[in-house]
């Protein structure tokens, strides 16, 4: 693995407990056992009022998540 996507991975992965912080904000349940693709599942929900420029920056970082921890995989 290259250290440019050790260094994505890592950064992606800080991201990803920011993700879950705000989803126990907004749905004050725990987001503990959840996938980066089920916390966005749940908080598409239209009644959560996420906005929709958020939700499309973090539906644009789960790809490049999985762009890094996947390669090639597209």
């Amino acid at each position: 693995m290259k250290l440019q996507s050790v260094i994505h991975m890592f950064m992606l992965r800080a991201t990803e407990e920011v993700l879950r912080t705000y989803y126990s904000k907004v749905t004050h349940q725990q987001a503990q056992r959840r996938n980066w693709g089920a916390l966005l599942e749940v908080l598409r929900i239209p009644i959560l009022n996420c906005p929709s420029e958020l939700m499309q920056l973090l539906e644009e970082l789960q790809r490049r998540r999985n762009i890094a921890m996947y390669p090639g995989r597209e």
